[in-house]
């Protein structure tokens, strides 16, 4: 899914791998030098709320081109969203991410209980109690 995607604030996928060892997948993607927001919140304590401001918009953009290609990110945090060496923020770990097809299929899901309950993922300290 991640190959298909081309946006300034979403991590770039280059390839995918079959490791040396031969027990495992490497994924190649884009690399992002200034690290997580989670690292520079623990580095710097607190952030200006210009830079706030900046990051979420930011945020919001890469969310909402996820969303018109269909794409739900199910495990958004901190630890989940990279900021290059010029600001630029790119969501990443779409490991938990689905892709919906149609409404139709939202519905579907909704009234057969044990998908809702296969399709909910996310970290747990992250979630909604009530998704929990």
């Amino acid at each position: 899914m991640l190959k298909t995607l081309t946006h300034p604030n979403i991590v770039k996928y280059y390839q995918t791998e079959l490791s040396q060892d031969q027990k495992g997948v490497d994924i190649l993607l884009e690399f992002v030098p200034g690290g997580s927001i989670r690292q520079l919140l623990d580095k710097y304590h607190a952030f200006d709320e210009r830079l706030v401001k900046i990051y979420t918009r930011q945020m919001l953009e890469g969310l909402r081109y996820l969303h018109s290609n269909g794409i739900i990110h199910r495990d958004l945090k901190c630890a989940n969203v990279l900021v290059d060496n010029m600001g630029v923020v790119k969501l990443s770990d779409f490991g938990a991410s689905k892709k919906i097809m149609h409404f139709t299929e939202i519905q579907e899901s909704i009234l057969d209980n044990q998908a809702v309950a296969r399709s909910f993922v996310g970290s747990p300290y992250w979630m909604a109690p009530e998704v929990i």
